[in-house]
């Protein structure tokens, strides 16, 4: 592969752009790109007139034609700086008569229905005057629409991995074949999701000259594979240096000695004192993020839940809320770390310090976003100080200790001991409720299989690149692998038995779906778009009295309610 150039935001470079060298200064503007008037219009409308780093620096080759590898903090417009050359490339072709409209041409992948959404809206932003075709085509949504938008040929895709794949495999009269534009946004998530085979499956789907632009906010070690898979003699662009944090970040700690029970409940509740509005506050496990969430509502605070037990529907209510400020705090896991961009968010906590520096500059990438000031607190016991600063340390940022009041933290850690006998009262109350829909749910598909056994069981079977049991054998084989490999005493194994494995199984899956896919499996959506709920909290809601539903609690009420009373604390 062709030495990767790297771009650096420290001075004006040159961007070759049709044959001719343009001068690409700091603090250029959108027309010194050389953007069509209909984008500098939709650029306009939505208030912007500069380009920020990413897009200064990616947009130029881009236009070109080359393969880009772009990395820049979190906030920098890194979608902008991949649908604008796109919606630019496609409307001259279709303005000059070169293009057929009736194909899809550019496929965008990402790997969280959020930010799949998310770039949806952007891309309807700045398509408003250029007025191209575009389908989204994410989980959780209804299989026929999108195949009746699919049958349109958008000349733009916006997807997650797992459902593409299903309407390649399963769709009729859908293939990629003429896509010559692959766009892999946030791509060390999408190989931390379990991606790989997926990608591998839709890169031998599309074009074979098609060109490819990998974006991230981080671009890790794991990266250099999907690299080599997908990228031909890229440009790399670089608009931050490796780690870098939002310049106007304040990060700040809270500290607490290990094994105090409930002290780091009373440490939360206490900066939701003085963090008030625009608050998300993150957490490792969906468990944890959905106890607090019973003692948020328990406690009348205005909030919303976004992790993966939610259905899609609830998902995106909680982010609608919060960005229109019918909820002052946003408890979520890291499913809203990556690339969700939310105006004006004040702050960012950590309920726990995240496992690893990614995922921490992702979480606190949350705020101070685009210029802006905010403040991000991790709440820490003594080990966790411990890592926090060697964090610190590799990325060469600073980070404070900030006092907490003591006496107001233990009245918050009494009153979190008080409550803990509603808190199981509202847990028993989610598994009865959960236990009942399930019933519901299962007398409507016997129902329903009744009124139409026929159509049921001649629909055809759906196929399946790899299963979620299968796929996850081989992760734990190469992860062997790996280990073995990182030993100095023994002979490292031939790099491409990882491969063969992988081979070998496609095979064996390529002749079961010949034969016809038998077993329970034949619903099984792999990847991240699964239509599988879990866990409680499904429709959980609060604020002030409101109701409060929680996967089973819809009659339980906070700040006196009718069938469960619990007085405002």
């Amino acid at each position: 592969m062709e030495e990767i150039k790297d771009y650096s935001d420290d001075e004006d470079q040159d961007a070759e752009d049709n044959g001719k060298m343009t001068k690409v200064r700091r603090g250029a503007t959108f027309a010194e790109l050389n953007l069509i008037k209909p984008l500098l219009k939709a650029c306009s409308d939505m208030g912007y007139s500069h380009a920020t780093p990413i897009q200064k620096l990616a947009i130029p080759p881009v236009l070109t034609g080359r393969d880009v590898l772009a990395s820049a903090e979190t906030g920098s417009g890194k979608t902008a700086a991949f649908l604008l050359p796109i919606l630019q490339r496609y409307f001259a072709e279709s303005a000059s008569g070169k293009m057929n409209f009736n194909t899809t041409r550019a496929l965008i992948i990402l790997p969280t229905r959020e930010l799949a959404m998310q770039c949806y809206e952007v891309f309807q932003q700045l398509n408003k005057y250029t007025r191209l075709g575009c389908a989204l085509v994410i989980g959780s949504s209804s299989m026929e629409k999108q195949q009746v938008e699919l049958s349109r040929n958008p000349m733009i895709v916006i997807a997650t991995p797992g459902r593409i794949i299903d309407h390649l495999q399963n769709s009729k009269n859908f293939d990629m074949d003429d896509v010559d534009m692959l766009v892999l946004d946030e791509a060390d998530k999408l190989l931390d999701l379990g991606f790989m085979y997926e990608l591998k499956e839709i890169i031998k789907s599309i074009n074979p000259q098609h060109q490819t632009l990998l974006f991230s906010a981080t671009l890790t070690g794991k990266v250099n594979e999907l690299i080599e898979l997908a990228l031909r003699k890229p440009i790399r662009v670089s608009a931050n240096p490796d780690f870098q944090i939002a310049k106007k970040l304040t990060q700040e700690y809270v500290k607490f000695i290990h094994g105090e029970r409930y002290k780091r409940e009373g440490l939360l509740l206490s900066l939701t004192d003085e963090f008030k509005k625009k608050v998300i506050i993150f957490f490792r496990t969906k468990e944890k993020c959905h106890r607090v969430a019973i003692l948020f509502g328990l406690l009348g605070k205005r909030f919303k839940e976004l992790h993966g037990n939610l259905s899609q529907t609830d998902r995106i209510e909680a982010l609608e809320h919060f960005r229109d400020n019918k909820a002052d705090y946003l408890l979520c896991t890291d499913l809203a770390a990556r690339g969700i961009d939310i105006k004006q968010v004040k702050t960012v906590i950590n309920y726990e310090l995240p496992n690893e520096l990614t995922k921490y500059i992702h979480r606190v990438g949350r705020t101070a976003r685009a210029g802006e000031t905010g403040v991000s607190v991790t709440i820490c016991d003594e080990r966790e100080v411990k890592k926090i600063k060697a964090m610190m340390k590799q990325s060469k940022d600073k980070i404070t200790c900030r006092p907490s009041d003591k006496e107001l933290v233990e009245q918050y850690r009494g009153k979190v001991e008080q409550l803990q006998e509603d808190i199981i009262q509202v847990y028993k109350m989610e598994s009865c409720e959960k236990e009942m829909i399930q019933a519901e749910q299962q007398a409507s598909r016997a129902q329903n299989m009744l009124k139409h056994q026929d159509e049921i069981l001649n629909r055809p079977r759906k196929t399946w690149i790899v299963s979620a049991k299968q796929k996850q054998d081989l992760i734990d084989k190469q992860k062997k692998i790996r280990d073995d490999n990182a030993s100095d005493d023994e002979e490292a194994p031939n790099s491409s038995s990882y491969e063969d494995m992988e081979e070998k199984l496609m095979g064996h899956k390529k002749k079961q779906n010949q034969n016809g896919f038998q077993g329970k499996n034949k619903n099984f959506k792999s990847g991240g778009d699964k239509n599988f709920k879990s866990g409680g909290g499904k429709n959980f809601k609060s604020g002030g009295g409101k109701n409060f539903k929680s996967g089973g609690g819809k009659n339980f009420k906070s700040g006196g309610g009718k069938n469960f009373k619990k007085n405002k604390h």
